[in-house]
């Protein structure tokens, strides 16, 4: 946590929140800077970590960065090889995807002991417990997004007892054994 932080130039101390999908539109991206904006008006120290390749939009999401005056608290980093170790140095979790099928970052977060922010959509559901291991806003919606964020950081116990949940939850659920045990039993039953 320390030595990817220090890497990122980022205080100990500091808020961060991570958001891992490349750079399309239908991830979100837009609706998580105008959620970042009222987050950073409220807690002026948080960083928002945005990693994935760019699929064409960069440019235009820097340049709204750049017009809601939150371009030191958004970093775009791109394409990365070493997930675990930048949400090893994270907080929080987020992904404001308007569709998606079953994320797998949802699960590695959780597995990092994150909270989750996350929409409603394909099977984010299934995997985050609303108000148990994180949030589950409606997409499209940037008002809500800050909200629920802005609830984690208002309460930190929370969002490290929310990460120990969700890791838990991933450990009893959603491992390579159980899901081979379960497709084993489903074929069985039929």
């Amino acid at each position: 946590r320390e030595e990817v932080r220090r890497d990122q130039g980022i205080k100990g101390d500091t808020t961060v929140m991570i958001v891992i999908a490349n750079l399309i539109p239908y991830k979100g991206h837009s609706d998580l800077i105008q959620a970042a904006k009222e987050v950073v008006n409220r807690f002026p120290g948080a960083i928002f970590l945005l990693v994935g390749e760019d699929r064409g939009i960069q440019k235009e999401l820097e340049q709204r960065v750049a017009n809601c005056g939150i371009g030191k608290s958004v970093r775009f980093l791109g394409r990365q090889d070493d997930v675990p170790k930048l949400l090893a140095a994270s907080d929080i979790s987020i992904l404001p995807s308007h569709e998606e099928g079953f994320s797998n970052i949802i699960l590695e977060s959780m597995a990092a002991g994150l909270p989750v922010v996350a929409t409603d959509v394909g099977g984010n559901g299934e995997a985050v417990l609303d108000g148990i291991t994180g949030w589950l806003i409606p997409p499209k919606d940037p008002g809500a997004l800050a909200e629920k964020i802005i609830d984690l950081l208002r309460d930190p116990s929370k969002a490290k007892e929310w990460g120990r949940g969700g890791r838990e939850r991933v450990t009893r659920m959603f491992t390579v054994k159980r899901m081979v045990a379960a497709h084993m039993e489903l074929y069985e039953t039929r």
